[in-house]
Formats: structure tokens, sequence, C-alpha cells
């Protein structure tokens, strides 16, 4: 096996051992924000979703 190889094996474990990040929810969690705004101007019950 080439040199690149075995240093991509050796290094490949390590970037496992990094943590990810979560994803950010900020504009998901606007956007719910302004359609529940909506919906009380337009004069919908919110609650009463499933209905």
């Amino acid at each position: 096996m080439s040199k690149g190889a075995y240093l991509f094996l050796a290094l490949f474990p390590l970037i496992s051992l990094m943590p990810i990040p979560p994803p950010t929810y900020e504009n998901v969690q606007k956007a719910k924000q302004e359609q529940r705004k909506r919906k009380e101007d337009s004069g919908d019950d919110p609650t009463n979703e499933d209905e």
C-alpha cells in the first residue's frame, strides 16, 4: 500500500472522535413564530390544528 493510504487509514479514526456540532434551527424557529403570528392575525385558533 502507498504511504498516502496508510496516512489516511491512520487519520480516519481520529476524524470520528471530533464532535459534530448540532444543527442550528434558528431559521426554523423564526418561521414557526411567524406562522403562528399569521394564524393569529387571520383569526384561526392555533390550538385546534388537528381539526
